[in-house]
């Protein structure tokens, strides 16, 4: 089974493909605002080193978010796209979750991803062994002070904003603030795995947070 996933939640776009469960590319793009055509050109270079093309993948992992309202978007298109066009499977997972992943029997990860003005997206989450991932505080949007609340001597910190919130005392910060591709992917087999397709013509972006432009058409 070859999986290919996609994130542009954050400041990093990432692709990663994982073939029979094996890692077999992993590309992030980190500094820069990310088009789709930017992101096309990653899925074909990780397809191309590896003598691949996109019709011989057999499962599309997206992250839906939350976090930035235009990235989000970008890898969606791109993906529901893929999967439209040429039949193939696709799985929405969460970004924050995605971070999470990596992290095997843990008992608090909070992956952070960053909202600006002093905010965050974060959750809360639990990890036992290589496939079981426990949601403790469902996705959210908060101030850096109420995410403090849930930061204590055992937590692990982890994303964009992490770096922000670990002079908490006690708290351990790793020191990664992107999403590793292949994690994704290898959560998008899981959820797959377990519940099957989601439909793209309604899988759709948690942005958990409405765009400037739309609080400035309600202010009008």
């Amino acid at each position: 089974m070859l999986t290919l996933a996609m994130d542009t939640s954050s400041k990093t776009a990432c692709v990663g493909l994982i073939k029979d469960g094996e890692n077999v590319a992993n590309i992030t793009l980190t500094g820069t605002k990310f088009h789709s055509e930017s992101l096309i050109d990653m899925v074909d270079d990780a397809l191309k080193y590896q003598d691949l093309k996109i019709k011989d993948v057999n499962l599309i992992v997206v992250g839906i978010g939350p976090g930035s309202f235009t990235g989000l978007r970008i890898a969606l298109t791109v993906a529901k796209t893929f999967a439209q066009t040429l039949n193939i499977p696709i799985v929405g997972v969460s970004s924050l979750e995605a971070y999470a992943f990596g992290f095997k029997n843990s008992d608090k990860i909070i992956p952070i991803i960053d909202a600006r003005r002093e905010r965050a997206f974060f959750g809360v989450y639990r990890t036992s062994g290589d496939e079981v991932i426990e949601n403790i505080k469902e996705d959210s949007l908060a101030s850096f002070e109420e995410i403090r609340k849930f930061i204590d001597e055992d937590t692990i910190l982890v994303g964009e904003s992490a770096e922000a919130l670990k002079e908490n005392i006690g708290a351990k910060f790793a020191f990664t603030t992107e999403i590793l591709p292949t994690d994704l992917a290898k959560l998008g087999e899981l959820k797959y795995k377990k519940e099957g397709s989601d439909n793209y013509f309604t899988l759709i972006p948690n942005y958990l947070n409405v765009s400037q432009a739309e609080r400035q058409w309600k202010q009008e």
